[in-house]
């Protein structure tokens, strides 16, 4: 069972057994997807640049775990991951 969030400005996030899909509005096809069981679209942070400036930032944070935070750049094709002793609180 799929669950869309329409709450972001920029993408349309699709959840679906534990995997989250990231639509950009104005696209027909999805930009990234990604593995995660914090399915609250509260806890996921976009920034995607608009068609009309000149560098073309598509990336996507959202939390790993209690206490990791994994930052994707789906232009690019890389990621990282941020780990923190403490609970992070998002």
């Amino acid at each position: 069972k799929e669950k869309f969030f329409f709450d972001n400005p920029t993408v349309c996030m699709v959840f679906s057994g534990g995997e989250l899909s990231i639509i950009q509005y104005g696209e027909n096809q999805v930009i990234g997807q990604v593995r995660t069981e914090h399915m609250n679209p509260h806890l996921i942070s976009t920034r995607i640049s608009d068609q009309d400036e000149k560098i073309k930032i598509k990336k996507v944070a959202f939390l790993l775990d209690e206490q990791s935070v994994r930052i994707l750049d789906l232009n690019m094709n890389t990621d990282s991951t941020v780990a923190h002793n403490a609970r992070i609180d998002w």
